[in-house]
């Protein structure tokens, strides 16, 4: 409420373009702005702490809702909800709402929430879904589990190449140079999107993906698995069909030199910088 208070009695009330609180902040100073704020909340506030890493967390599989029943997380690929020959993701989601009853949560990861779920009905649950084809979490590499895409074409009247489309083939490629290097189990974020606009969150990812005309692709290396980062241009063209071959020196140098099990794809490029990026690409062969 003091924040608010702090907005109302001082933001600019005029200028549409210049009414964010972050221009209060940025005009009147900290010092005004902790003390006007210690005025309004009734004493004075604590002085900032030091955060611990974000770890953010999938939600996919089973999760404890924290009053006695459980979400189920299904992971659905581009987040496109329908039928695919055996695969009858659709019919399966159908068959558990109406039974079951279960609040959906469409996921920014382009997932599904299942919630308020009774113990009891767990198995029932998992049961419907593989009967009906549906992979669940443990049946995708995490490459694949965290991978996003926008729409892209033929839907998307900005887009200069494929997303949704691409994306299987494309996260195919990389989890198969992902394997090479014994990093099949690696966290990763990889981001494809149709065109520089981003809808699927390229640039702070530790791969984006971007396309810059038919067949062709900007890539983006740096960014980190959370999103907290944005990541560095390492090329400016790749072919569809080279961005295995491309991404196979950056997978390399990180399976060898890596700090230690903990660092990132992600944190490991941005720690090592963008000259010896700019190498790596350039040993890959595919880029221009």
């Amino acid at each position: 409420r003091a924040s608010i208070f702090l907005q109302r009695d001082h933001g600019d009330r005029e200028d549409r373009q210049h009414a964010r609180l972050k221009y209060v902040v940025e005009e009147k100073g900290i010092v005004w702005t902790k003390k006007t704020l210690d005025g309004y909340f009734g004493r004075e506030t604590d002085a900032p702490r030091p955060l611990p890493p974000l770890k953010v967390k999938d939600h996919l599989g089973w999760n404890d809702q924290g009053n006695g029943l459980f979400y189920f997380g299904l992971p659905v690929t581009s987040g496109r909800i329908r039928d695919y020959g055996n695969e009858k993701l659709r019919t399966a989601i159908r068959e558990v709402v109406t039974a079951f009853k279960t609040p959906l949560v469409l996921m920014p990861t382009e997932d599904v929430l299942f919630c308020d779920i009774k113990n009891e009905d767990k198995p029932k649950i998992e049961k419907i879904f593989r009967d009906h084809h549906v992979p669940l979490k443990e049946d995708h590499l995490p490459v694949e589990l965290f991978a996003m895409s926008c729409v892209a074409l033929p839907t998307c009247g900005k887009a200069l190449a494929e997303g949704e489309r691409a994306r299987v083939p494309i996260v195919s490629m990389v989890a198969d140079v992902l394997k090479k290097y014994n990093l099949a189990q690696e966290r990763l974020s990889v981001r494809i999107t149709g065109c520089p606009n981003g809808c699927s969150r390229p640039f702070t990812g530790d791969i984006g993906i971007v396309g810059r005309a038919p067949d062709l692709y900007a890539v983006f290396i740096g960014g980190d698995f959370e999103g907290t980062r944005l990541s560095s241009k390492v090329a400016d063209k790749v072919k569809t069909g080279d961005i295995g071959k491309f991404l196979d020196p950056f997978f390399a140098a990180f399976a060898k030199e890596r700090a230690n099990d903990n660092e990132g794809f992600g944190d490991f490029c941005n720690r090592i910088g963008i000259a010896r990026l700019q190498e790596l690409s350039a040993a890959s062969g595919v880029a221009s």
